[in-house]
């Protein structure tokens, strides 16, 4: 990090007055939630301060978009990493009738190179009755799915599974500092790199489906 203090969202990161440490903080359950999750599988120390403040033992700590800058892309394994992170914190969204409307390199935190964490709170949003999430604003971004990509008026609707073509669209940049949105050639560059036949490769085929309600993350 570059300023002892960042903002993704509503999510404050602050430096501790020790270089080795980071306070993260959050009034969203759901990402303190997904925070200590991934802290914890990732053997990351840390201490939970109070119900919305995490502290971090480590000064590995950058924005995805950064990360991306210095490194160009990920590694396979880190792309799986990824992946796993997202759609997992993903899932646990849809289960409380929530989900993300889209997701950026710049939402997201990373860990000790391996620790992948969505901090965006102003990116979730409720899935409505007609399994919609309403969409108020839009940033000009190509990682976008193709329903958000269409809306010319606001304020208006997307199925809440849209944005698991975008979380494709990420993860395929992250391993090849690419953006590709065209599903076929998307899949034959994973096959031509030698990824077809793997976890990544199926769960990426599934979050690309031309119709968004088909679109499924799932991880086998």
């Amino acid at each position: 990090m570059c300023c002892n203090t960042m903002n993704i969202g509503q999510t404050s990161i602050i430096k501790g007055e020790d270089d080795g440490c980071f306070l993260i903080s959050s009034e969203n359950e759901y990402i303190i939630g997904n925070l200590i999750n991934n802290l914890s599988s990732c053997n990351t120390p840390f201490e939970i301060i109070n119900y919305n403040t995490i502290n971090v033992d480590t000064s590995n700590v950058m924005r995805l978009d950064e990360y991306m800058k210095k490194n160009v892309c990920l590694a396979f394994n880190q792309s799986e990493k990824l992946i796993k992170s997202l759609g997992f914190f993903m899932d646990e969204l849809e289960r409380n009738r929530m989900q993300l409307v889209s997701i950026y390199l710049e939402d997201i935190l990373v860990i000790n190179d391996y620790c992948f964490i969505v901090l965006n709170d102003e990116k979730i949003g409720d899935i409505t009755s007609g399994n919609t999430i309403n969409v108020d604003w839009i940033d000009e971004n190509e990682l976008n799915s193709s329903e958000l990509k269409k809306i010319v008026l606001l304020p208006d609707e997307v199925h809440y599974k849209a944005v698991y073509q975008n979380l494709a669209y990420l993860v395929f940049y992250s391993l090849f500092g690419d953006i590709m949105t065209d599903s076929k050639l998307l899949l034959h560059n994973l096959v031509c790199n030698g990824h077809d036949k793997t976890n990544l490769y199926y769960c990426i085929n599934r979050c690309i489906h031309p119709d968004p309600s088909k679109r499924e993350f799932i991880w086998v």
